[in-house]
């Protein structure tokens, strides 16, 4: 809570979750975890608070988000035979293809005649 009243980066962050309609206590967990990263990233580096470091790293990271492109045809793809088949998916895919097989061992169905009974 203290935070939230003293420390100008963390109240703009609590506002902005509180105005997205997050309830107060999930916006002051937010908060929370905020301070133990900040305060993680000073005892890492040996380094006083700064507030800009932070807004550095956020740009940094939009930028590294909007440079990868997102090939959603990849989910798409023909049906390639010779691509590696994982060992799991290869006993799964033999499994299948014994289950839909006319020709394997299995049979199915009833062999047996009903058995006779004396009314």
């Amino acid at each position: 809570m203290a935070a939230i009243n003293c420390n100008p980066l963390i109240r703009d962050l609590y506002n902005k979750h509180v105005a997205q309609g997050k309830e107060k206590m999930s916006a002051i967990g937010i908060c929370m975890h905020k301070t133990l990263r900040i305060i993680y990233g000073m005892l890492k580096n040996n380094t006083a608070f700064d507030p800009d470091i932070d807004k550095e790293n956020q740009s940094r990271s939009r930028k590294k988000t909007s440079e990868a492109p997102k090939n959603k045809n990849r989910r798409y793809q023909e049906f390639d035979s010779n691509a590696p088949v994982s060992r799991r998916q290869r006993k799964k895919r033999q499994e299948q293809k014994m289950s839909h097989s006319a020709t394997s061992g299995a049979k199915s169905g009833i062999n047996a005649t009903a058995p006779e009974s004396s009314l």
